[in-house]
Protein backbone atom coordinates (compact mmCIF):
# COMPACT_ATOMS: atom_id res chain seq x y z
CA UNK A 1 0.00 0.00 0.00
CA UNK A 2 1.34 2.99 -1.04
CA UNK A 3 1.65 6.66 1.26
CA UNK A 4 -1.22 8.09 -0.39
CA UNK A 5 -3.76 5.38 -0.33
CA UNK A 6 -2.66 4.65 3.58
CA UNK A 7 -3.16 8.68 4.14
CA UNK A 8 -6.03 8.88 1.78
CA UNK A 9 -7.67 5.33 1.17
CA UNK A 10 -7.54 3.17 -1.55
CA UNK A 11 -10.62 4.70 -3.25
CA UNK A 12 -8.85 8.51 -2.82
CA UNK A 13 -7.93 9.95 -6.42
CA UNK A 14 -4.92 11.16 -4.79
CA UNK A 15 -4.05 7.40 -3.93
CA UNK A 16 -5.36 6.03 -7.67
CA UNK A 17 -3.16 8.86 -9.64
CA UNK A 18 -0.06 8.68 -7.61
CA UNK A 19 -0.74 11.94 -5.75
CA UNK A 20 -2.09 14.36 -8.60
CA UNK A 21 -5.49 14.83 -8.88
CA UNK A 22 -7.41 13.36 -10.79
CA UNK A 23 -8.56 16.12 -12.32
CA UNK A 24 -4.85 17.52 -12.74
CA UNK A 25 -4.53 15.15 -15.96
CA UNK A 26 -6.09 18.35 -18.01
CA UNK A 27 -3.32 20.90 -16.44
CA UNK A 28 -5.36 22.15 -13.88
CA UNK A 29 -7.51 21.91 -11.08
CA UNK A 30 -10.52 23.99 -9.21
CA UNK A 31 -7.66 26.00 -7.00
CA UNK A 32 -4.65 25.20 -9.33
CA UNK A 33 -2.80 25.03 -12.71
CA UNK A 34 -0.28 22.15 -13.00
CA UNK A 35 2.95 23.09 -15.24
CA UNK A 36 5.88 20.83 -15.92
CA UNK A 37 10.02 22.28 -16.43
CA UNK A 38 12.51 20.21 -17.98
CA UNK A 39 16.15 20.61 -16.81
CA UNK A 40 18.11 21.45 -19.37
CA UNK A 41 21.56 20.12 -17.27
CA UNK A 42 20.10 16.63 -16.14
CA UNK A 43 16.38 16.41 -18.88
CA UNK A 44 14.64 15.57 -15.14
CA UNK A 45 10.90 17.03 -15.82
CA UNK A 46 9.49 18.33 -12.37
CA UNK A 47 5.77 18.95 -11.92
CA UNK A 48 4.66 21.80 -10.28
CA UNK A 49 1.33 22.67 -8.94
CA UNK A 50 0.73 26.39 -8.97
CA UNK A 51 -1.72 26.92 -6.18
CA UNK A 52 -4.33 30.18 -7.69
CA UNK A 53 -5.34 31.28 -4.41
CA UNK A 54 -1.44 32.37 -3.66
CA UNK A 55 1.59 31.39 -6.13
CA UNK A 56 -0.22 32.73 -9.24
CA UNK A 57 -0.71 36.70 -8.59
CA UNK A 58 -2.49 39.45 -10.36
CA UNK A 59 -0.33 41.12 -13.11
CA UNK A 60 -0.34 44.52 -11.07
CA UNK A 61 3.04 46.44 -12.08
CA UNK A 62 3.88 44.76 -15.44
CA UNK A 63 5.54 41.74 -15.24
CA UNK A 64 4.03 40.61 -17.78
CA UNK A 65 5.30 41.54 -21.20
CA UNK A 66 2.72 38.87 -23.31
CA UNK A 67 -0.20 39.80 -24.57
CA UNK A 68 -3.69 39.19 -22.95
CA UNK A 69 -1.27 37.94 -20.16
CA UNK A 70 -3.59 38.99 -16.53
CA UNK A 71 -1.52 36.26 -14.12
CA UNK A 72 1.78 35.74 -13.84
CA UNK A 73 4.24 33.60 -11.39
CA UNK A 74 7.88 33.76 -10.95
CA UNK A 75 9.25 30.51 -8.92
CA UNK A 76 12.66 29.09 -8.47
CA UNK A 77 12.54 25.01 -9.50
CA UNK A 78 14.98 22.45 -8.80
CA UNK A 79 14.95 18.78 -9.20
CA UNK A 80 15.88 15.96 -7.37
CA UNK A 81 19.01 14.66 -9.84
CA UNK A 82 21.10 17.51 -10.02
CA UNK A 83 21.76 20.82 -8.69
CA UNK A 84 20.73 23.09 -11.25
CA UNK A 85 18.41 25.88 -10.27
CA UNK A 86 15.67 26.96 -13.05
CA UNK A 87 14.19 30.30 -13.19
CA UNK A 88 10.67 29.99 -14.07
CA UNK A 89 8.32 32.93 -15.52
CA UNK A 90 4.53 31.76 -16.71
CA UNK A 91 2.31 33.90 -17.67
CA UNK A 92 -1.59 33.36 -18.17
CA UNK A 93 -4.47 34.33 -19.08
CA UNK A 94 -8.10 35.39 -17.38
CA UNK A 95 -8.87 31.69 -17.62
CA UNK A 96 -5.68 30.80 -16.34
CA UNK A 97 -4.32 29.23 -20.08
CA UNK A 98 -1.11 29.49 -20.36
CA UNK A 99 0.30 32.72 -23.24
CA UNK A 100 3.47 33.38 -22.14
CA UNK A 101 6.75 31.75 -20.42
CA UNK A 102 10.31 31.84 -20.15
CA UNK A 103 12.44 29.22 -18.29
CA UNK A 104 16.14 29.84 -17.62
CA UNK A 105 18.10 26.56 -17.43
CA UNK A 106 15.04 24.63 -18.49
CA UNK A 107 12.36 24.64 -20.45
CA UNK A 108 8.49 24.33 -19.91
CA UNK A 109 7.40 20.93 -21.45
CA UNK A 110 3.61 20.04 -22.25
CA UNK A 111 1.36 17.24 -19.40
CA UNK A 112 2.00 14.92 -22.33
CA UNK A 113 5.63 14.17 -22.17
CA UNK A 114 5.49 14.48 -18.71
CA UNK A 115 3.57 11.58 -19.02
CA UNK A 116 5.83 9.63 -21.55
CA UNK A 117 8.80 9.96 -19.09
CA UNK A 118 7.26 8.69 -15.79
CA UNK A 119 5.68 6.04 -18.13
CA UNK A 120 8.92 5.23 -19.12
CA UNK A 121 10.63 5.44 -15.74
CA UNK A 122 8.02 3.04 -14.87
CA UNK A 123 9.15 0.63 -17.44
CA UNK A 124 12.94 0.54 -16.44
Amino acid sequence: MGLFSRLFGPASPLAKSGGHHATSAAGSDRNAVWVYVRCKKCGEVVALRLRKSDEIQRDCDGVCTTPGAVFFVRKDVMGTKCFNRMDLLVEFDVNYRVVGHKVIGGELVTREDYAKLQGAQAGS
